[in-house]
């Protein structure tokens, strides 16, 4: 962790600023694909006008990425050697890769008035303005059995009368093992990346309407999700203090609060193919007709086909919450004599 910061002091002029940057960096520890890289800067500035006036601007934030851990099975862990098992991670041309990843900026700017209207009454008033991203990715698939190497059905011990007929490939003959030894030698529950390119790569779409638009592009059916919770929110509030004589005291405000927060899910890495097909694949599995299963079904009407996402695109869901929020207050305090 590394830090620098400066304060001026309050200069001859009646401005005063400080600013302050730093980071903190961790690299894998204990559970492989755990990680944090964070980011911090300050600055802020204030102007003295006369003797009772103040004006404050300040900036802050801090961008973070890090890395996740999912909880698993005992019997997951068993054959992974340890409890620091994270089904999250695999190697990409041979270097780990976490697919789940927070991932957030948030700055937030904050304007402060200050006025001593007399000895023994002020008023402050006060604005600030939170925005920013925060995201959370995931791997997600459209065909096929889960990925993720603690998937209950890749388990020895899983009901082998739930096994998928024809399932005969490498990552999947741990289903027939007769112990958990003979799993533990084929299972070393990674995620695959490179086979993710792969299949991405060469799953060519043979929908005609598909084709002709994409020109027999490659379709994602792995790929890497970000879903947000992106934020904007303003808050007003402005505060009056006033002291009498006998050191009673009335302290009075009003608070307003404006709050958007912005729910959706994006395409962050295709992981090889070129575009991701926006459908609901439990709905594709359940249901026949092609209406059930859009995510969008205004653009189906529109265009008479799924719409299709690349990467940076949002999909699947975006939608917004709203809060307006209004408080007025106010206390009095007072001492009678001999009691406080």
């Amino acid at each position: 962790r590394a830090m620098v910061s400066y304060g001026s002091g309050q200069l001859d002029n009646g401005w005063s600023y400080a600013f302050s940057v730093g980071t903190r960096q961790g690299g894998n520890g204990y559970v492989d694909g755990v990680y944090y890289n964070s980011y911090s800067y300050f600055a802020s500035a204030e102007k003295l006008f006369g003797q009772n006036h103040r004006l404050a601007l300040t900036l802050l934030a801090s961008p973070s990425e890090r890395g996740a851990q999912q909880a698993s099975t005992d019997e997951a862990y068993a054959l992974f050697g340890n409890n620091y098992y994270n089904p999250n991670v695999g190697y990409q041309a041979g270097k780990l890769r976490n697919s789940r990843v927070r991932n957030t900026h948030e700055p937030i700017v904050m304007l402060n008035y200050t006025w001593d209207m007399s000895e023994n009454t002020r008023l402050n008033a006060a604005t600030s303005l939170r925005f920013g991203r925060n995201g959370y990715s995931a791997l997600t698939w459209n065909a096929g059995a889960d990925p993720r190497g603690d998937y209950y059905r890749y388990m020895p011990n899983s009901d082998k009368t739930q096994i998928v007929p024809g399932i005969t490939t490498d990552e999947t003959i741990y289903f027939y093992a007769m112990d958990g030894a003979m799993a533990k030698g084929v299972w070393d529950g990674m995620l695959d990346y490179d086979k993710f390119f792969q299949t991405n790569m060469r799953n060519i779409d043979t929908d005609p309407v598909l084709s002709k638009l994409m020109g027999n592009n490659s379709r994602s059916n792995y790929m890497i999700e970000e879903r947000h919770t992106d934020q904007l929110d303003l808050n007003l509030t402005a505060q009056i203090a006033r002291t009498f004589r006998d050191n009673s005291r009335l302290v009075a405000g009003i608070l307003y609060r404006w709050n958007r927060t912005e729910y959706y899910d994006k395409v962050k890495d295709l992981l090889g193919g070129d575009y991701w097909v926006d459908i609901d694949k439990f709905a594709e599995r359940d249901f026949v007709g092609e209406e059930e299963k859009q995510n969008d079904l205004h653009y189906y009407y529109e265009h008479g086909h799924a719409r299709r996402v690349e990467e940076g695109d949002k999909f699947g869901y975006d939608y917004y919450a709203n809060i307006r929020q209004a408080k007025l207050w106010a206390m009095y305090n007072f001492n009678i004599a001999g009691l406080e």
